[in-house]
């Protein structure tokens, strides 16, 4: 009798743990899914729907993800097993870090499916172009409320008592010449190179103080006449 007993008790516990997991659990072909709770793989702190506690991996074109002291970081893995890229949540510098792994790898940022920021290999960025040549290239207009440029040496060597100003005749037959002023890139220079902004800021100064001394001394010469006149 006791036996017995036990048997049945040991059957409805058994129905239970069964009405309980179809309960949590729902198989539909190959398919096993929960639709009312979380669940966990390596914790009982369930946070969200699926929480992992350690490293996981998928097989194929595969994501690894993995959590340590001082952050926690997910690769991504090409369909054959090599490493290619990532990214890392680092605690210690509070950052977010995105990488790649492969010598010729890129970061994209994209909006409807159009490349819209590029870093290469080398860290060029490219903003509208696919292969950025500076460290910064963009095509395109860029709106600042100021700009800071560092330069080399300044203009302000015209002024020294040693400089030579070119004779203005000098300057005109080398106007006429070249339909430009000297030190000056042509429009071919500019139209097949570009133009380095600081450069041209401190060669555009350079004139502005050369012509300074050009009136300077135009300007001796016409009080030298008036002194003459009154004579």
């Amino acid at each position: 009798m006791n036996q017995l007993k036990l048997f049945i008790i040991t059957l409805f516990v058994a129905f239970a743990n069964i009405s309980f997991s179809n309960a949590q659990w729902t198989t539909n072909g190959t398919n096993v899914y929960n639709i009312l709770g979380n669940v966990g793989i390596g914790s009982s702190n369930l946070y969200d729907k699926l929480t992992i506690c350690g490293t996981s991996s998928w097989t194929g074109q595969s994501i690894k993800s993995s959590a340590s002291y001082g952050g926690a970081y997910i690769d991504f893995y090409k369909s054959n097993g090599s490493k290619f890229g990532g990214c890392t949540m680092d605690e210690l510098s509070n950052a977010m870090i995105l990488r790649t792994y492969c010598c010729d790898g890129q970061v994209k940022l994209q909006t409807n499916w159009a490349d819209r920021l590029i870093i290469d290999k080398d860290g060029k960025v490219g903003i509208g172009v696919s292969a950025p040549d500076e460290l910064l290239t963009v095509n395109g207009t860029v709106h600042a409320k100021e700009v800071k440029i560092d330069v080399t040496g300044f203009a302000d060597f015209v002024f020294d008592q040693n400089y030579k100003l070119m004779p203005l005749h000098q300057v005109e037959q080398f106007v006429k010449a070249n339909s430009h002023l000297p030190e000056i890139p042509s429009f071919a220079q500019v139209s097949k190179n570009g133009v380095s902004v600081g450069e041209l800021q401190n060669k555009l100064l350079q004139k502005i103080e050369e012509l300074t001394l050009y009136v300077i001394e135009q300007q001796k010469e016409l009080d030298q006449l008036k002194q003459e006149l009154k004579k």
